[in-house]
């Protein structure tokens, strides 16, 4: 058979000189290695997909509006995935407002679970699912500077130096809120470790409940005449003009804008 094969090749040297030298090593391949090249260049080079359970978990990390958290997901079936995940995020600011200080702060905090899904066979996912211990709010706090004349209505005032006034702000959420998402990507892929999602939706979390209160004293702009802010009607009709108006701005909370894009690992 050797020389056989020998005997060829050398055929194939004298009649073809300016063939390729892979024409005839393809000519005279025995057809058991042929079949053994084919079959491994066929072979896929992704992962080849696992039953196993482990092999349906996976973890991600995400940054979002509502804020920097991390996921586990699990392959319900091949069609569905859940995922579990917390988002946080804490951000505060000084600001001044017509000579007033004041410090306001956005607070997200949540918990939150979603069941993806895939109505195709490719990345395109539909999430639904709930948002609970829902924290996110807005919260204000106000001092204004003693010896500053204020006003509420057509009366006069100053804080009392002896008991400054101090204006309390707070816009808070529903603690459970439904959740609806579209995307693209999947966390727990069935053919390679490294997953990704990238998703937009909307928490429908209802009317912010908003609260604003002033405490302390106020005193004429003399000095002489003080009482307490919450006994004074002039300024808690102010508190409660302040409380509409922030009620007004907050109001877009009530469908949050979600926007998230993660990055995970099957195991």
């Amino acid at each position: 058979m050797q020389r056989r094969l020998a005997a060829l090749l050398a055929w194939c040297a004298l009649a073809l000189p300016f063939a390729p030298a892979l024409a005839c090593a393809a000519v005279t391949t025995p057809p058991n290695l042929a079949a053994d090249d084919q079959a491994k260049a066929q072979t896929p080079n992704a992962l080849p997909e696992s039953n196993s359970l482990a092999s349906r978990f996976g973890v991600a990390f995400h940054a979002s509006t509502l804020g920097l958290g991390a996921d586990t997901a699990f392959r319900i079936a091949r069609p569905l995935n859940v995922r579990v995940g917390f988002n946080t995020f804490h951000y505060t600011r000084s600001l001044s407002k017509d000579g007033t200080p004041y410090q306001g702060s956005l607070h997200l905090r949540s918990v939150e679970t979603v069941v993806d899904w895939f109505p195709f066979r490719h990345s395109f996912h539909v999430g639904s699912g709930l948002l609970f211990f829902n924290g996110n709010r807005v919260t204000a706090v106000a001092t204004p500077p003693v010896g500053q004349v204020l006003t509420a209505g057509e009366q006069a005032y100053i804080s009392d130096p002896q008991d400054p006034i101090t204006g309390s702000a707070k816009s808070a959420t529903k603690r459970i809120a439904p959740v609806a998402m579209l995307g693209f990507g999947n966390l727990v892929p069935r053919n390679r470790h490294f997953g990704y999602s990238v998703d937009l939706g909307v928490v429908f979390q209802g009317v912010p409940k908003s609260t604003f209160t002033l405490a302390g004293g106020a005193c004429d702009p003399s000095g002489e005449f003080c009482a307490r802010a919450a006994e004074d009607s002039s300024i808690q009709a102010e508190a409660q003009s302040a409380r509409t108006d922030l009620a007004h701005h907050v109001s877009f909370m009530k469908y949050y804008p979600i926007v998230s894009v993660e990055f995970g690992y099957r195991f």
